[in-house]
């Protein structure tokens, strides 16, 4: 289309319009990788259950380093509350840390 002739993504809308109606100001996505006490503690099942409570999305797997990595989109206003509900994870687990990458232009492609 006429976008890509003038070398736009399909997605740099994202960033067109002003503040509060641009996807990178509603819209939060990070990566994030957890350790301590989170294998066989129903770690990646509860952050599920947390991520579709608070209306996020993403994924996540244990590793062979014995940590859970994973990716989350949301809105803004919610992403802290996620990170903190990983930092903390279910009652099951004990102790660890965790580490985070924030996307600075998180784009959420709408489908319909």
């Amino acid at each position: 289309g006429l976008e890509q002739a003038a070398g736009l993504e399909p997605l740099d809308v994202a960033f067109d319009g002003p503040p509060g109606w641009r996807m990178v100001d509603r819209f939060a996505g990070f990566r994030y990788e957890v350790m301590g006490n989170v294998i066989g503690v129903g770690f990646r099942q509860a952050t599920s259950e947390k991520a579709t409570q608070l209306g996020c999305f993403g994924w996540a797997q244990n590793t062979e380093r014995g940590t859970v990595v994973g990716e989350v989109r949301c809105a803004k206003s919610v992403a802290p509350a996620m990170k903190e509900w990983l930092g903390a994870g279910p009652p099951k687990r004990r102790g660890g840390e965790g580490t985070g990458k924030d996307y600075e232009k998180t784009k959420i492609k709408l489908h319909f």
